[in-house]
């Protein structure tokens, strides 16, 4: 049976990561050390050979744990690997490391970054921050009103209207605002606005 252990390289970059590196054991005989591909802070590195993961929640931690995942699937496809082969012989260190280039897979190039609507940053914060009841609930009441409001101008011919950061102007806020103060008008005209989206 393969057994890996972990331990972090020396070589540490500008952002305080080092790669995290396999020890494999193969057999009595053959040991593979390699890198996995895997960067980590370096403070974030504990004595057990092993990611520590912060207790308070945030996107370190989310980052953190993902690398985590990645740690136990990678391992797991190379002991799987290893677990299989008829002729244990056969495995060297460039059969691991290109098995290890196979699973993070080709480079893609980055696309640019798909923009967020309003609401959905708005959805993120409520989703990551502590916040009381009675605040959230508040929130809750002003992202429904920009639905309506995103779903009037629908209704009144603007098919393509979505509240960005980009797109958002003085004008558009006093569109709301205009909305929101003749909010029975929009009601009585368009009804099944109100059956998805109630008041």
């Amino acid at each position: 049976m393969a057994q890996t252990n972990y331990y972090l390289g020396k070589i540490i970059n500008n952002a305080g990561e080092s790669e995290i590196s396999l020890r494999l054991y193969i057999t009595r005989d053959i040991r593979i050390r390699t890198g996995s591909g895997i960067l980590v802070d370096c403070k974030r590195w504990g004595k057990k050979n092993e990611i520590n993961i912060p207790l308070i929640q945030g996107e370190e931690r989310d980052a953190l744990l993902e690398k985590k995942s990645m740690l136990k699937s990678l391992t797991d496809h190379l002991e799987k690997l290893i677990n299989t082969s008829e002729n244990k012989s056969t495995i060297d260190k460039p059969l691991i490391e290109k098995e290890i280039k196979k699973y993070h897979g080709p480079v893609r190039k980055s696309k640019s970054p798909k923009e967020e609507s309003f609401l959905e940053v708005v959805e993120r914060y409520l989703s990551t921050h502590k916040l009381s009841e009675s605040r959230r609930k508040n929130f809750k009441v002003i992202i429904r009103s920009l639905q309506r409001f995103e779903l009037f101008k629908r209704k009144e011919g603007q098919g393509g209207f979505k509240r960005s950061f980009a797109s958002l102007s003085v004008d558009i806020l006093y569109q709301i605002e205009d909305f929101l103060s003749n909010e029975k008008e929009a009601f009585l005209k368009y009804p099944d606005i109100y059956e998805k989206i109630p008041y």
